[in-house]
């Protein structure tokens, strides 16, 4: 289905647009633009890849290995596979060389995911109110989502913090479970509360979130280049408003690595700033291609040199039962 879609919308985008025009426009690239663009995608995969980084470690204090490489095979497989199917290459990867535990990395990768959506929130916010210009009218909805977001981390602090209350609660359900799925719950629940307890941690959290910013702001930047690339002049709110939609519409997937959807938002988005089709298509076409292509020949480098295999889907029975750390790198 979600094939189905990515052809109908490309189909529907290509008939709207000048073909030749849509060529020249391919080909007339600014190589040093884009190539500015792809360095600045780079680091910031390696920003986000050290960000997840030193999340693993103030959850299970100690060192991590290989975070980068089982980011780029998460990314490729998030490209290449539906559904974000790529977060388990990811998650199999950092297990694989830390022995920390899957749901211990899956938590940490959905705490890291949840500060890129929280401060995309409030980046969409800003950006809105640098768009018009009109500060005063915006005070209510600003207070209302600075609200909301201490809320969902303070919701995630306490939850980490009343582990054990959590543990009762949850004791009279369990007992209706058979003895080997009860032990599964008990050791995934474990390692996932685990995982939260960076959420305690202040000095961590502040940097996690600067680094978050970092990210955007990065990511801005290289949105910026890559339009100055295919020749549309570009403004840091024009970027800005690409970063922030197109990340958001990437939050749900809905055809392999958002073919399609990532065009049809850009064109209608640039359409908007007096961009014409043919160029806003490019763009979109050239600008994913690019980054997609340099994740995917990454990931796939860093998939040959894991020598990974299908086994890393396999759960290890011993990380269900919750045994300890000591007992699992013996």
């Amino acid at each position: 289905m979600g094939l189905v879609v990515m052809v109908c919308l490309l189909v529907l985008l290509l008939h709207r647009v000048d073909l030749q025009q849509l060529g020249r426009a391919l080909l007339e690239v600014h190589p040093g633009f884009l190539a500015m663009g792809l360095v600045a995608q780079l680091i910031v995969i390696w920003i986000k890849s050290f960000r997840w980084a030193i999340t693993i470690h103030g959850a299970t204090g100690r060192p991590v290995c290989r975070a980068l490489s089982a980011s780029l095979i998460g990314s490729a497989g998030n490209i290449l596979l539906p559904a974000r199917l790529g977060e388990l290459l990811r998650v199999g990867v950092i297990d694989k060389h830390n022995q920390i535990g899957r749901s211990m990395a899956l938590t940490t990768v959905g705490l890291t995911q949840l500060f890129d959506l929280l401060s995309l929130v409030g980046y969409f916010l800003l950006v809105s109110i640098w768009a018009t210009r009109l500060l005063t009218a915006y005070l209510w909805e600003v207070s209302l989502l600075g609200i909301l977001i201490i809320l969902t981390l303070g919701s995630l602090v306490a939850l980490q913090q009343k582990a054990k209350l959590l543990h009762t609660v949850l004791r009279p359900i369990h007992r209706k479970f058979p003895d080997a799925l009860r032990r599964y719950i008990a050791g995934y629940a474990e390692q996932f509360v685990k995982g939260l307890s960076v959420l305690g941690k202040g000095r961590l959290l502040g940097g996690l979130l600067l680094l978050t910013i970092t990210v955007w702001g990065l990511e801005t930047a290289s949105t910026y280049w890559m339009l100055q690339a295919f020749h549309i002049k570009a403004t840091l709110v024009m970027a800005a408003i690409l970063v922030v939609v197109l990340n958001l519409s990437m939050v749900v997937p809905i055809t392999p690595g958002n073919i399609g959807i990532t065009q049809a938002v850009g064109v209608f988005l640039l359409e908007t700033f007096g961009v014409t089709p043919a160029f806003a298509l490019a763009y979109s076409i050239g600008a994913q291609g690019a980054i997609q292509l340099l994740i995917v020949s990454l990931g796939m480098m860093c998939l040959y040199r894991e020598g990974m295999s299908l086994n890393l889907f396999r759960q290890r029975p011993r990380e269900a039962v919750g045994v300890s750390t000591s007992a699992m790198e013996v």
